[in-house]
């Protein structure tokens, strides 16, 4: 059922990229090297150059993300994994525990099945924190370069990325003391040149797109009432996500032992403090906008952290049934999120303890609505249909409501499928709703509710002037959409001439 969700804002964006670079890959290195440089999207290209390769070589296909995010899990494994291993050398119970934990986080799980850069940006901030743990860094120039690959593609996904990985990385240059010996300063050289040259070369040529995307979410917290830096309610913020999204809400209890056990001995884990402590007090006090999205590269290293608990009790089967235990707890948790279209392990969650809040949070099954409901091929293609009846050389299409099923995003994705050139313009964005809707030949609405309330204030405005002018907008489609509403799409008549 995941897969077939409507593609929601930042959804549809990445896919919309991805689809541009398939066809310039297709078209040619030139074609290639100018979709590159022009960047059809205002973030690195990496994820969105992986996906452009699966739809170069098998065309456009729903789970193509998830499929992704398959090669990225291989990372993520990999890396805490081996995390785990160095912090924790004598059990392997603990690493593995601490791994399955990250891996099956429940907030990590549903962005899998997304075109989200979030599980690329977990995996290689791992891979990052890792390289910088290991002791050959910085003392053998090939293991240097394979750290600065790892730094670069991690900042070649997102430019957060530099949040998780910075402390680790200083802390490591620190530690063994580079600047002393030859082999330490040519790897340090090696290190730089492999991390930075990458990502300089993409970043310089679009630093007018990362302020544009910077000044973008600065006002998008304003509108969207996020917590203003240094409140108590920002402070809360990703702590409720600690206990409602990245684990089962009883199981954060279960890794406060493994919390308190590393404080304890904060030399052994100091990479997992330097990787989780700076980059969750910038995400909290500093970035003013918030989603719990943004803390997940934190993850891995909570749940290392956490499983280091088990090192409390008696090794052998109680220690391994203790991990059994917690890592049963976050298998219900699934089963709670999803509904009951996961079996009987659903129902199990229903009885007694179990079915409340504090213990498993659950979401409505219908949380989760399908593509085919919302009707998005069907007024695209209705869309295609007059335009093949009248053709016109440059074609603006509108999208008045901001709802995760039905936005100017995932408008523009299904149109760039369709292979249907048009500008689509959102009214969320515009300073005067009457020059936009002056200039559109196309316009996409439905009645009742518009979404996000911050950037559909003017729509039910707009709606009702539209209504007003059956002269200038007449209706070429109308569909149910299954909030009750009707979802319409008008056509614009231009006076002849």
């Amino acid at each position: 059922m995941l897969d077939c969700r409507p593609s929601g804002w930042d959804q549809s964006g990445h896919l919309t990229a991805s689809v541009e670079y398939s066809r310039a890959i297709a078209a040619g290195p030139v074609a290639f090297a100018r979709t590159l440089f022009r960047a059809p999207s205002w973030y690195p290209p990496l994820y969105h150059l992986m996906l452009a390769a699966l739809f170069a070589v098998f065309g456009v296909f729903s789970w193509a993300p998830a499929a992704v995010n398959c090669l990225f899990a291989g990372v993520l494994l990999y890396a805490t994994w081996e995390l785990g291993k160095k912090i924790y050398p004598d059990d392997d119970v603990v690493s593995f525990t601490g791994t399955a934990l990250a891996v099956t986080s429940p907030l990590l799980a549903y962005v899998s099945h997304d075109a989200l850069l979030d599980y690329a940006l977990v995996a290689l901030v791992a891979l990052a924190v890792l390289a910088a743990a290991r002791e050959s860094t910085f003392t053998c120039p090939s293991a240097a370069a394979c750290a600065g690959a790892a730094v670069a593609a991690a900042l070649l996904v997102k430019p957060t990325a530099a949040l998780f990985i910075t402390v680790p990385l200083l802390a490591a240059v620190m530690r063994a003391a580079v600047w002393k010996e030859a082999a330490g300063r040519r790897s340090l050289i090696v290190f730089l040149a492999c991390a930075g040259l990458p990502p300089l070369a993409w970043y310089s040529l679009h630093i007018r797109d990362l302020t544009h995307l910077f000044r973008t979410n600065l006002a998008d917290a304003a509108r969207e009432g996020d917590p203003a830096p240094f409140t108590w309610e920002s402070a809360g913020f990703y702590l409720r996500g600690l206990y409602r999204l990245y684990f089962a809400p009883v199981l954060v209890f279960a890794l406060l032992p493994g919390v308190l056990r590393a404080l304890r001995r904060w030399r052994g884990t100091c990479y997992l403090w330097a990787w989780i402590v700076p980059a969750w007090l910038a995400l909290t006090f500093l970035m003013a906008n918030k989603d719990y999205r943004y803390a997940l590269p934190v993850l891995p290293g909570i749940a290392l952290l956490g499983a280091g608990g088990l090192l409390w009790l008696p090794r052998g089967p109680v220690r391994v049934g203790a991990a059994a235990l917690a890592l049963g707890l976050a298998s219900l948790y699934y089963a709670s999120l999803y509904g009951p279209s996961a079996g009987p392990a659903w129902r199990l969650t229903q009885q007694g303890l179990l079915a409340h809040q504090s213990v498993l949070f659950h979401i409505p099954a219908d949380a989760f609505p399908r593509c085919e409901d919302w009707k998005q091929d069907e007024i695209v293609g209705a869309l295609a249909g007059a335009l093949h009846e009248r053709p016109r050389p440059h074609v603006v299409v509108g999208v008045i409501p901001s709802l995760h099923e039905l936005n100017p995003s995932g408008i523009r994705y299904r149109l760039v499928l369709s292979r249907l050139r048009a500008d689509v313009v959102d009214f969320a964005y515009a300073e005067d709703w009457h020059e936009v809707l002056g200039r559109v030949d196309f316009l996409i609405a439905k009645t009742g509710g518009q979404g996000l309330e911050h950037v559909t204030r003017s729509s039910q405005t707009i709606n009702a002037y539209v209504e007003s002018r059956p002269d200038v907008f007449k209706i070429i489609m109308t569909v149910p959409l299954p909030d009750g509403s009707q979802g319409r799409l008008y056509e614009r008549s231009w006076p002849p001439g």
